[in-house]
């Protein structure tokens, strides 16, 4: 696990798709439990897990360029961040 420490573009891209990956199994998967279980209707409906999972991305870019100083991880995180609210943008039909 030493090549994670790397300061690297690489790694941030790789943080970024599993940042993006884990919120979404865990927000969807908590709520279908939620749904399950409780018989209550589903509260994070598809774009609402999306921006969420955006904004977590953010969080993990600024405390990688503030925090950590790794301005490599941090810019393949924004890449990441940038090519997703692109494709967000785009399925959604978001007037700009």
């Amino acid at each position: 696990m030493e090549w994670l420490k790397k300061d690297s573009i690489f790694n941030g891209v790789l943080m970024g798709m599993m940042t993006f990956i884990s919120t979404y199994c865990l927000i969807s998967g908590a709520d279908w439990l939620r749904t399950k279980y409780l018989n209550l209707s589903p509260f994070m409906i598809a774009p609402r897990i999306q921006l969420l999972m955006l904004f977590l991305n953010m969080l993990l870019f600024r405390w990688l360029m503030i925090t950590k100083e790794q301005t490599e991880k941090g810019r393949g995180v924004l890449l990441i961040t940038f090519v997703v609210t692109i494709a967000y943008v785009y399925t959604h039909k978001v007037k700009i």
